[in-house]
């Protein structure tokens, strides 16, 4: 995976995060037509990357991409609340996500781990 800097003005950074969060209650209620691509589409007029995704039928993993101005709270805010509107256009029932998340740090040699821990989810 090549990831690019994101550069603001006076510096560059290069942040990865490996995210999972699950549905309340662990209901198994993503299903299709919910998509990575719909997440990447609620969380557009936000400075996130979304690089790698995988929806089980009750959490999902990114790997994403963040600038230094965010924190790990915010980005789970962001995503958390902006998917759940989305996908409640999909699908009226869903009953949303749980409180907590998994978010952590991925760099270096730990990403490719990471990446191939995301794409063998459903293996």
């Amino acid at each position: 995976m090549n990831l690019k800097p994101i550069h603001h003005n006076h510096s560059v950074c290069l942040l990865t995060y490996h995210f999972v969060t699950v549905t309340k209650c662990r209901k198994h209620e993503l299903i299709d037509p919910v998509t990575v691509d719909v997440f990447a589409e609620s969380i557009k007029h936000y400075p996130l990357t979304i690089h790698i995704g995988e929806i089980m039928p009750d959490h999902v993993h990114f790997m994403i991409q963040a600038p230094a101005t965010m924190s790990p709270a915010q980005i789970a805010k962001v995503i958390k609340g902006c998917s759940q509107a989305s996908i409640k256009k999909i699908l009226p029932t869903f009953s949303g996500w749980s409180k907590g998340y998994y978010i952590s740090s991925v760099g270096g040699s730990s990403l490719e781990a990471v990446e191939n821990y995301i794409k063998n989810q459903k293996s």
